[in-house]
Order: structure tokens, then C-alpha cells, then sequence
């Protein structure tokens, strides 16, 4: 058993600090002493960069154990019970399975695999989204959740199944990237990785923010990034590289960008959160906070909306108070997430946890709204699907096991 730390992997906090010192405030940082890729960061960006990393770290890490309502006790490895394994592995390829058949549809849809076409792949991904949107987003939640739960039986599986899940890894990376998704390719693999850790010795032992983990997800998203560039025609060459480097100031470069257009414009005073919530809903005729932007701010590149950036969704709904707002609230749901699901010692309860780890790895850069949308939401639906598969298998075994206990007797 380990003692209850704030710096464990596991915590949504934790991940999103990462995810937002490498996406937002490490950019913001090296502009105050040196202008990158010659765009002139305003100061007032730098210092909400700033002040929202502060308030989300006070609110996960102070403000939430102050709101729990019970002693927070030692978090302890979960074992996944031999007993039951047949059942995880079974339900957990009902759920890859699944994920399968969301993409065949959109495949068979789109007359072939995007990534072998001649043309722009960029292009066709977004188009294939407007009419097949449901269809991916509920193929990458099945795939990538399908994985996670099969990466907490790894270890204690004999080597055929090891061989199998290893196989359904690879299977699943290139469905979803022959789409040209190469974000949510490089979440399966990095959360495959860090969902092995979680049921490991190691990390029953000891809790800390592993530099090695940090470390693989930087390769991941250097190497997405530049697959990215190499994909749209360029070559290996000092170009690619600041291209590369791009992907690490991007978001930072967004939310300068609307901090400028909303010193004239007005803000959407919460209306942004609405409107991102019924876009879900069928036959919405709203349109994402991102995909707007880009439209109202005359921004032209392949592709989809902007990045509007954590800090970027508060300020467009209330100016600076926003930001502090919205940090407030993402902190604090981030905290207390992590004080319920870690207590709990089931294997329900850390894969959800897992969840919303993975969710709120997409919150700096996305914001909010768009992360639940795009990631939470689709991954609660198939976790409640893979629960109730789950259920439906355990109660096939125990009947079968009580029938065949019957006829012993009888015979």
C-alpha cells in the first residue's frame, strides 16, 4: 500500500498539468524572453496563462480535499480477480469488436480507407465527419477503451491471450489512424502503456510523476506531429522540425488570437458551453465554439475549428473573471473526481477513473465543452456498454455452471 499523493498519474490534475506546461504555459513561458515563430504574445495572455494554472492547481489540490466529505485513505493497487479473467478478456473484445463495426460503417461510406486515397486526407477526414461524426466518435471510445481494459488483464493472462490483445492493439491503431486521426492513434497507445503501469508492482510501490511516461508522450506527440507534416507533402529537412515545434505553440498562438478579436467583440456570457452541449444532439443547428471561431476570426488552414485553449473558453464567455472561473471549476471537478473514484477499490471504479484522466488530458487545449463531447462522453457510453456485456457474460457462466452442477447430480 502507498499514502495518498497528489502527484499520481492517475489524477485528472496531475495529467492536465502536464498536458498543459507542454501545450501552453512552457510557450508561454519562452515568449516572455523570446518571441517564437515571430508572433508577439500580448502580456495579459502570458499572465492569464499563468494565473489559471495556479487557481486549477490550488482548486484540485486544496479546495477539493477541503470539499470531500471523508478522510482520504491510502490508494491501493487493484487486483483484478483470476476467476473472472475469461469474462474481461470476453466483454473487452465484444467492445473492440464493436469499435470494428463503427468503422467498417464509416469505411464502407466512404468507399475505402482515407489513408490509401489519392487527395487530401485532411479534407476528407472533416467531410467524413459531418455525416459519419457519431460513427468515429463512438469507434474510438469502443477501440481505445476496448484496449485499456485489456491492458489491466495483461499481466495476469497466459501468452496466447498476450499475443491477442497485442494484435487487437495494433488493429485498432490502424483503423483509427486510416482515417487520419492521429491524436486519438497516439491516446490508444499512450494510455495502453500508462493503463499497464497502473497494474503494476511498481506503481503499487511507489507514486510519483514518472519522467519516463512523460517522456514516451512527448515522442508520441513529436512523432504525430511530424507524420502530420510528412503526410501533407513535406520533407525532413529544418522546416519540419519548426513544424513540429508549432504543434507545442499553437494553442498558445489561438488564445492570443482571440484575446485580440474579443477586445471588440462581445462575449458569449455561457452561451458557448450551450451551444457546444446541443451540438450532440441530432439535427442541432449550432456549431462548435472552435469551428465558430475559426469562421468569425477569418482564419484559413485544413482541418477543423481552433484549439480554443482552457483559458481561451473562460475568456470568451466572461473576459478575465472567466478565466478564473473556469479554472475554479475544471480544477475542482478534476480533484474531487479523483478523492471518489480512488477510494473505491474496483476495477469499475479505476478504469472510470482512467476515463477521466484521458478526458481531461484534452481539456488544455480544447476546453471543456469540446473534450466532454468529443472524448467523455462518447468513452462513458461505451463503458456502460462494456458493464452491462460485462454482467451478461458472468450470468452465462454461473448458469452454465449451475446447469452443469445439476445434471452431475442427476446423473
Amino acid at each position: 500500500m502507498r499514502k495518498y499523493r497528489p502527484l499520481d498519474l492517475l489524477h485528472p490534475a496531475a495529467i492536465f498539468i502536464i498536458f498543459y506546461f507542454v501545450f501552453i504555459l512552457g510557450s508561454a513561458m519562452i515568449s516572455t524572453f523570446y518571441p517564437l515563430y515571430s508572433v508577439h504574445i500580448e502580456e495579459e495572455v502570458i499572465f492569464m496563462v499563468i494565473v489559471y494554472f495556479f487557481i486549477f492547481t490550488a482548486s484540485a489540490y486544496w479546495l477539493s480535499p477541503l470539499l470531500t466529505p471523508w478522510k482520504l485513505r491510502r490508494v491501493n493497487k487493484v487486483e483484478v480477480h483470476f476467476a473472472w479473467l475469461n469474462c474481461y478478456f470476453c466483454a473487452s473484445l465484444v467492445l473492440f469488436l464493436t469499435g470494428l463495426s463503427f468503422y467498417f460503417v464509416v469505411y464502407h461510406e466512404m468507399g475505402g480507407m482515407p489513408l490509401l486515397a489519392n487527395g487530401e486526407l485532411e479534407n476528407l477526414r472533416v467531410e467524413a465527419k459531418k455525416g459519419l461524426g457519431s460513427y468515429i466518435l463512438l469507434g474510438n471510445a469502443f477501440l481505445i477503451l476496448a484496449n485499456i481494459l485489456l491492458y489491466t488483464i495483461y499481466r495476469k493472462v497466459k501468452k496466447i491471450k498476450k499475443v491477442a490483445i497485442l494484435i487487437i492493439t495494433a488493429a485498432s491503431f490502424l483503423m483509427i489512424v486510416g482515417i487520419g486521426y492521429r491524436g486519438p492513434a497516439a491516446y490508444l497507445i499512450l494510455y495502453s502503456i500508462l493503463t499497464y503501469h497502473f497494474y503494476s508492482n511498481q506503481y503499487a510501490c511507489k507514486q510519483r510523476l514518472s519522467m519516463n511516461y512523460i517522456a514516451l508522450g512527448i515522442v508520441l506527440i513529436v512523432m504525430v506531429s511530424f507524420a502530420g507534416y510528412l503526410r501533407h507533402g513535406g520533407e525532413f529537412d529544418w522546416a519540419g522540425l519548426l513544424s513540429v515545434g508549432w504543434t507545442f505553440f499553437v494553442n498558445l498562438s489561438n488564445f492570443n488570437d482571440i484575446y485580440q478579436y474579443f477586445q471588440e467583440a462581445d462575449f458569449y456570457f455561457g452561451m458557448s458551453f450551450v451551444n457546444d452541449f446541443l451540438v450532440a444532439f441530432p439535427d442541432s443547428k449550432h456549431d462548435f465554439l472552435g469551428n465558430e471561431l475559426k469562421m468569425l476570426m477569418g482564419m484559413e488552414f485544413d482541418g477543423e475549428g481552433v484549439t480554443v485553449t482552457a483559458p481561451g473558453e473562460g475568456y470568451v464567455n466572461f473576459g478575465f473573471i472567466g478565466v478564473i472561473y473556469h479554472a475554479l471549476f475544471t480544477g475542482l471537478v478534476a480533484g474531487l473526481v479523483y478523492n471518489f473514484l480512488s477510494q473505491r477499490q474496483s476495477n469499475r471504479f479505476r478504469v472510470l477513473l482512467i476515463i477521466f484522466s484521458l478526458f481531461f488530458s484534452k481539456v488544455p487545449a480544447a476546453g471543456f465543452m469540446a473534450a466532454f463531447v468529443f472524448t467523455l462522453a462518447p468513452m462513458l457510453i461505451a463503458y456502460v456498454f462494456y458493464v452491462l456485456v460485462l454482467k451478461f457474460i458472468k450470468m452465462s457462466m454461473l448458469t452454465l455452471k449451475l446447469m452443469s452442477k445439476q445434471s452431475l447430480l442427476t446423473s
